[in-house]
C-alpha cells in the first residue's frame, strides 16, 4: 500500500496543513494510507480530524521508545515523508526518524541552519520566507515530490451533532470570541479583552457572544465577560462541538490561533487579531483568498487587524506585545458587527 507521512507540531494551524498536504496526496492516491505525525496531544487532533476518517494521527517521540517502534513497524518504507518547517532548527531526531521511514527519494523537508541536511534529505527546499503563504511551503513539497495540486482552497469535514447549542444554553443568534492564544506573548490583557465584549455587546444587544479556550482560560473568560449575556464554553466543549457551533454563528472573533483557522477551514467569516508576525503567512490572500463565504462573499478573513507599525525595528517577543494590544478593540467590534 502506497504510504504517505508528515510530521507537524501537535497545534491546531500546523497540523490543518499537514493535512491540506495529505489530501493533495490523496487525491493522486485514493487508496494510500496518510498520517500525521506530533510529538504530543494526539488525542486533540484525533477530535479535531473525527470528520476526516481516512487521516491517521500518530504520536510518537523520543522518549516513547515503543511508540517509536509502534511507528516504525507501521510506517517503514513510506513512499513519501515530510518533515515541518520552523523559525527555528528541527530537531535531529526527527529528521533522522523520517530517513529511517522514508524509501530512498522520498524524504523531503526544509532548510534550517543544520549542517547535516544535505547528507539525509532527498528533496531539501529553501527555508521558509516569513511573509509568504504557508500554503504555498506545502505546494512546494508536493512540487518537489512530483505530486499535482489538486486543492487550492483549504477547507475541513466536521461531524455534525444535534443539540449542541442547547447542551451548552445557547439561544438564537450568537458570536464566537477567542481570546486566547495559550501565551501571553501572543495575548490580550483582560481589560483589552472586557472592551472589546461591552463593545460587542452595544452594537449586537440581542447577539450572545461565546468564548471558547482552554480550561485554564475559564476563569478569565469569566471575568471578561461579567455582566455580559455571555456564555462562557472554555474548558468545556470538544473541538468537535466547537466546529458545530462556529458552523452556526454569525461570526467569529480570534486572535491568531487554531479556532480562526477553523472558521476559515468551515468557510465561516473570522475576524482576526493577529501580531504582526503572522499577517501575512497565515492570513494574506494566498492562503484564505480561495476561500468564499456561503454567500459568494469576498474571500476570508473578514477582516484583518494588527498593528505593524509599531514594530518597525522588528517584532520585539514579550507580554502583550505592541503589535497587538495597540489594536483597536473599538474598529474590531465595529467590523465585527457588519460581517
Amino acid at each position: 500500500m502506497f504510504k504517505a507521512l508528515t510530521f507537524r507540531p501537535a497545534s491546531i494551524g500546523d497540523a490543518l496543513m499537514g493535512k491540506y498536504f495529505l489530501e493533495n496526496i490523496r487525491a493522486e492516491h485514493p487508496d494510500a494510507r496518510l498520517g500525521i505525525v506530533v510529538g504530543s496531544r494526539a488525542g486533540m487532533l484525533k477530535d479535531l480530524f473525527a470528520g476526516e476518517p481516512w487521516l491517521e494521527v500518530v504520536e510518537a517521540n523520543r522518549r516513547n521508545l515503543p511508540a517509536l517502534m509502534k511507528m516504525w513497524r507501521g510506517w517503514r518504507g513510506s513512499e513519501i515523508v515530510l518533515t515541518n518547517y520552523t523559525a527555528g532548527t528541527l530537531n535531529l531526531s526527527a529528521k533522522l526518524m523520517g530517513r529511517l521511514l522514508a524509501k530512498r527519494g522520498a524524504l523531503a523537508g526544509f532548510d534550517d541552519s543544520s549542517s547535516v541536511n544535505h547528507f539525509l534529505y532527498d528533496h531539501l527546499l529553501p527555508r521558509p520566507i516569513r511573509d509568504r503563504a504557508v500554503r504555498l511551503h506545502e505546494c512546494d513539497a508536493l512540487q518537489a515530490l512530483g505530486v499535482p495540486v489538486a486543492h487550492e482552497r483549504l477547507t475541513l469535514q466536521y461531524v455534525p451533532m444535534v443539540g449542541v447549542a442547547e447542551k451548552f444554553s445557547i439561544s438564537g443568534d450568537y458570536v464566537i470570541v477567542h481570546l486566547f492564544s495559550g501565551s501571553k506573548t501572543r495575548g490580550l490583557e483582560t481589560e483589552q479583552m472586557r472592551t472589546l465584549l461591552i463593545k460587542l455587546h452595544k452594537l449586537m444587544p440581542d447577539i450572545t457572544l461565546v468564548l471558547s479556550g482552554g480550561a485554564g482560560d475559564a476563569s478569565e473568560a469569566a471575568e471578561a465577560s461579567e455582566g455580559l449575556p455571555a456564555v462562557v464554553i472554555a474548558g468545556r466543549a470538544s473541538l468537535q462541538e466547537l466546529m458545530n457551533l462556529i458552523v452556526g454563528s454569525r461570526v467569529v472573533v480570534s486572535l491568531d490561533t487554531g479556532v480562526g483557522h477553523l472558521a476559515a477551514h468551515l468557510g465561516r467569516p473570522p475576524v482576526i487579531m493577529s501580531t504582526c508576525l503572522g499577517r501575512i503567512s497565515w492570513w494574506g490572500p494566498d492562503q484564505y483568498g480561495f476561500n468564499k463565504f456561503t454567500t459568494g462573499g469576498p474571500g476570508i478573513p473578514a477582516a484583518l487587524f494588527t498593528r505593524a507599525d509599531r514594530c518597525v525595528g522588528g517584532h520585539v517577543f514579550k507580554s502583550y506585545p505592541d503589535c497587538l494590544v495597540s489594536i483597536d478593540m473599538h474598529a474590531v467590534a465595529e467590523k465585527t458587527a457588519t460581517v
